[in-house]
């Protein structure tokens, strides 16, 4: 699962004279570097501002003292997780979106059945549409009506084990 997130910005004034809020930037082991700041995929120093956490569409105020905003963040972070394992907070799970809708095992195997079925009584008609034409094919209908007693089927079926 995801863990929350706490970005932590510092609301800083620029060369313009504009207030803008940039990521704080941090040491390669977590600690957030003092009064410096990722502005333009640059890093830079800016010794005014103050420090915010930016979490669910929200800007919380942590002060202008970073070790404040570095306890507070960590603080916020311990909170959520406690929640979570607590079973309190709302799992956060992705969307899923279902290529197909859900249906049960039953429903499967008893669409599996009706087209089995339905593929066994199409070759059954095939093979009895077959039977039938060769059966017309071959016979000599100046014999009809006189005495024939067999089907097709089982003149046919006569010939092939014969």
């Amino acid at each position: 699962m995801a863990q929350s997130k706490f970005t932590l910005y510092k609301y800083i004034k620029l060369a313009d004279g504009s207030w803008r809020y940039c990521k704080a930037a941090f040491y390669s082991n977590g600690k957030i570097k003092p009064n410096r700041c990722i502005i333009g995929g640059k890093e830079e120093e800016h010794l005014e501002g103050s420090y915010y956490l930016y979490h669910k569409k929200s800007w919380m105020p942590v002060g202008a003292d970073v070790l404040d905003a570095q306890r507070q963040r960590n603080a916020r972070l311990d909170y959520d997780e406690f929640k979570r394992l607590q079973g309190t907070a709302p799992v956060q799970t992705p969307y899923v979106v279902p290529i197909t809708p859900k249906r049960s095992l039953a429903d499967a195997v008893e669409e599996w059945r009706n087209e089995t079925e339905a593929n066994r009584k199409r070759k059954k008609r095939i093979q009895q549409a077959l039977r039938l034409q060769q059966f017309f094919e071959r016979d000599d209908l100046s014999q009809v009506g006189k005495g024939r007693t067999r089907s097709p089927e089982r003149r046919l079926a006569g010939e092939a084990g014969a």
